[in-house]
């Protein structure tokens, strides 16, 4: 699985637990201090979720990190000559 694809997943996601609160993304935003257009394109799957921003954005959810990334694939290394690089093992996709 590509990284563009779980960005996407990782932002459907979001948008799912943003709506379950019924909040937009000009306020979650505010409450990551950052703009909505970033959450946009979280969201989107245009940009990926920075590690450092994850304890902000689920504090902002009121979400555990297992329920965000809950059912995304997990990455493994593969060796390929003499450096590793990391590849997606799909999982099973559960519901949200």
């Amino acid at each position: 699985m590509k990284l563009l694809s779980i960005a996407k997943a990782l932002g459907q996601r979001i948008r799912y637990f943003r709506k379950l609160r019924k909040m937009s993304q000009a306020l979650l935003g505010a409450l990551m201090h950052v703009s909505q257009q970033v959450i946009a394109s979280y969201e989107s799957g245009r940009a990926m979720l920075p590690a450092i921003r994850v304890p902000s954005l689920c504090e902002a959810l009121d979400i555990t990190t297992i329920e965000l990334f809950a059912g995304l694939p997990r990455f493994k290394p593969v060796r390929m000559g003499r450096r590793a690089r990391l590849t997606a093992t799909p999982t099973r996709a559960g519901p949200i």
